[in-house]
């Protein structure tokens, strides 16, 4: 559409008053223009009023006043003139013969209300409240500007610091000088908040060259402590290790290193080699002397575990088959025990019942207690167990039977005989054999205490005879039943005049 604004102003104006006022229908091209740009006009605006959008409103009825004036700049200043939107609306009907519309949605009340009515109908903002949200406004630019600006300023160490113990946000990354971090370290320390010096503690690790880093450590001794705990806690075993290096703690160093060998589940070839490993970096460190000692007998022992499991393997599987190549029904195949990875004193009381008859076999018993140097005590913790359970009492009686210098020979235990009872109660041992070794205890209350738990009531009342405690006779006896043979005995003893009595 060409614009209605390229021609001479008064011959607009008097051909826009024409086309709107008397609802001219000449042929002039330019009035054409003209009313078809005011029905358009008035279409939007109307629609936008009952939309509420006042700003875009505006503009169009800008415009349209725009058009509708042109002869107001003239030295005159004709007033504008006010037009009914209803006649406005009639004069464009004649155009739109079938009644079809496209502002057929403008409302009763607004056809009665003029054009400058329309363009002016805006909420009003009283001035107070126009002072107030521009304030809030400029508050809120200069907020903005103010974060904007100390974004890489850090503030104060004590308010960070105490922000951190509280549990509010905070910012580290502001601390750029190395005195800056200082403080804030020993500040933190100084709170006992373990979390915080944590957190400063990994701020500095991660912003300091590692010497730096270190030597802070080594004057907080309790930063250093909560970040060996934390890297413990994390099981960063390599980090702590270096940690402990750099702090010249070796023993610590390798026991961490062994922690972390023991924690991994590995294979029994895997882990000998990472414990020669840790012989390669240890093992001519004064500091671990006696744990360098003490895994190479570990080496050596699970070198001996692997041994022992492949050779039972194959006598198993041998004896099975030998036992199935002579019997008709099948034999259950038996389930070969592994000792790789136990404990000494396992593998000892295994090597006991599978290896013990052969003394000359490197698997027997006493070989392992001469090569890890084990003591009586553990030896027989060790040993007596299985060989009780197999039965095999002369084997007891030979353990538990030493020679003096004077080879002289005696039976003791190195754990105590009441222990040795307590296993041959366990184990359902005959009642012979646990009386003699109960007879063996040296303490006659000791003794009597365990022969009454284990109702081993021949030692209770020949023991209480060889104390003369007559109380404790008469005491016993109402524990024995009424038709009980031992309660006659007991009468017996009571009523015997030779037995001096206490």
């Amino acid at each position: 559409m060409a614009n209605p604004f390229d021609f001479n102003e008064d011959e607009a104006s008097r051909n826009f008053e024409k086309s709107v006022i008397f609802g001219n229908t000449g042929t002039s091209p330019r009035g054409s223009e003209a009313r078809d740009f005011m029905k358009t006009s008035l279409a939007a605006a109307n629609m936008l009023h009952d939309e509420d959008v006042n700003d875009d409103f505006s503009s169009i009825s800008m415009s349209v006043r725009g058009s509708a004036a042109y002869s107001n700049n003239k030295k005159q200043q004709r007033p504008p003139p006010k037009y009914n939107t209803a006649d406005l609306l009639n004069a464009l009907d004649a155009d739109y013969p079938d009644g079809k519309r496209s502002h057929s949605n403008i409302s009763k009340e607004s056809s009665y209300m003029g054009l400058d009515d329309h363009v002016h109908n805006k909420p009003q903002v009283s001035a107070v409240e126009f002072q107030r949200i521009s304030e809030e406004l400029r508050n809120a630019k200069r907020t903005i500007e103010n974060m904007k600006s100390e974004k890489w300023k850090s503030p104060p160490v004590r308010e960070t610091v105490h922000r951190m113990v509280t549990g509010k946000d905070y910012f580290l990354e502001g601390y750029k000088a190395l005195n800056q971090k200082q403080e804030l370290l020993s500040s933190t320390v100084r709170t006992n908040d373990g979390n915080a010096i944590i957190n400063v503690v990994l701020f500095l690790a991660k912003t300091l060259k590692p010497s730096l880093f270190i030597r802070e450590l080594r004057k907080q001794t309790s930063a250093f402590s909560h970040y060996a705990f934390y890297l413990r806690q994390n099981e960063e075993w390599d980090r702590l290790e270096n940690l402990y290096h750099e702090m010249c703690m070796v023993e610590d160093a390798a026991t961490v290193r062994y922690e972390q060998i023991c924690q991994e589940e590995t294979e029994t070839v895997s882990k000998v080699q990472a414990l020669q490993n840790w012989i390669r970096d240890y093992g001519l460190k004064q500091e671990v002397t006696d744990m360098s000692s003490y895994i190479k007998d570990e080496i050596s022992l699970l070198e001996k575990q692997r041994q022992i499991d492949e050779e039972d393997k194959k006598r198993f599987m041998q004896n099975a088959n030998t036992a199935q190549a002579g019997s008709t029904e099948p034999v259950i195949q038996p389930q070969v025990p592994k000792v790789t990875g136990r404990p000494l004193i396992t593998t000892i009381s295994y090597c006991a019942r599978y290896h013990f008859d052969n003394k000359s076999s490197r698997y027997y018993p006493e070989h392992f207690k001469k090569t890890y140097q084990l003591t009586d005590k553990q030896y027989e913790w060790a040993v007596l167990p299985p060989r009780i359970n197999l039965r095999r009492w002369n084997d007891v009686q030979e353990l538990l039977t030493s020679t003096s210098w004077l080879k002289k020979k005696s039976e003791s235990s190195a754990i105590g005989f009441e222990h040795v009872c307590a296993i041959l109660h366990k184990a359902n041992a005959d009642a012979e054999i646990l009386n003699k070794y109960l007879f063996l205890i040296g303490n006659a209350d000791l003794r009597i205490k365990h022969a009454s738990k284990f109702n081993a009531h021949h030692v209770v009342i020949e023991t209480l005879v060889q104390t003369r405690d007559r109380d404790s006779m008469e005491a016993y006896r109402l524990k024995v039943g009424q038709q009980s043979q031992y309660r006659q005995k007991i009468n017996d003893l009571l009523n015997n005049t030779s037995i001096k009595w206490r």
